[in-house]
């Protein structure tokens, strides 16, 4: 343990003790996601989250870095479709082992989690505390209770904590409550709902105002500002960390993002057509009759 003290003439003095010679470890950077969905970042005040679609929470693929190695989304649902708050359902982590090897983890509601590599490996488990076959650098540890192991927050739940190569914690209750535990060695390279460490600044992400007339994908949520610029208007901040991959499973994500999709169900006496109307991201059904 290395310390130095420093008085002033006080009766008292200060004493500076450096942990890290010490070999102590600091306390975790923590960003968390519950409820409807309330998010607490590594340093941004817990803000609300509206609407659905897929988002990343936490990612070292941002413009600070050419180096990427993990990323963390969310796949935000509706509880009801009048509803406007939504909750995080699927839980997504691209990753790589410590030989490189990149990494797909999907955790699903009811702790339901799977992992597939580039080289094939596939692996689901959902009450199995072990190392997984073919993922030598991961850890997947359940919990019966996580209040009681947790505290806070927390349900009475089962839980798990999986630990990616890079020590990233992950923390899902299989239900709509995410918890990230990052290692101090990221701050400066971090973007994401979850934000920066030591940072309480929202920073516009990837699907910013150059994505505003975008034929593919979510124009209608495509920030007004560009990536990089500070914002105060969470419902854009949301928006701006956007990314593709639940439009085919999540309705509410295709209405709001515009993708009006035909469907047409052939019956005895009609034809069901879903046709789009204005504004673009509603529709309405309509029964038209069939010509004999």
């Amino acid at each position: 343990m290395v310390s130095s003290s420093r008085c002033d003439g006080c009766s008292s003095c200060i004493i500076i003790v450096d942990l890290s010679v010490r070999g102590e470890v600091a306390p975790p950077n923590i960003c968390t996601c519950w409820g409807d969905p309330h998010c607490t970042g590594f340093s941004i005040p817990e803000i609300l989250i509206h609407g659905s679609c897929r988002h990343v929470l936490a990612s070292d693929n941002c413009a600070k870095t050419t180096l990427s190695t993990f990323k963390i989304s969310g796949s935000f649902h509706k509880v009801k479709p009048t509803v406007q708050r939504s909750y995080v359902r699927t839980v997504h982590v691209e990753f790589k082992l410590k030989d490189g090897t990149p990494v797909e983890a999907t955790f699903k509601q009811g702790l339901d989690l799977s992992f597939v590599s580039e080289n094939s490996n596939d692996a689901s488990l959902q009450d199995t505390n072990t190392n997984i076959p073919g993922f030598p650098d991961v850890s997947v540890v359940f919990y019966k209770n996580a209040f009681e192991e947790f505290g806070g927050k927390w349900d009475d739940v089962r839980v798990a904590v999986i630990q990616l190569p890079n020590d990233i914690k992950i923390t899902w209750d299989g239900v709509k409550r995410v918890e990230i535990s990052m290692p101090g060695s990221f701050k400066g390279s971090l973007c994401g709902i979850c934000g920066e460490i030591d940072d309480s600044n929202m920073i516009i992400g990837g699907h910013d105002s150059t994505h505003q007339n975008d034929a593919d994908g979510c124009a209608p949520k495509a920030a007004s500002l560009p990536v990089n610029s500070r914002t105060t208007d969470v419902i854009e901040y949301g928006n701006s960390h956007y990314i593709a991959g639940d439009e085919d499973e999540n309705d509410e994500c295709r209405e709001e993002c515009g993708m009006n999709q035909e469907i047409i169900m052939a019956t005895d006496d009609a034809t069901t057509t879903r046709i789009p109307y204005q504004p673009k991201t509603l529709y309405r059904e309509f029964l038209i009759p069939t010509v004999a």
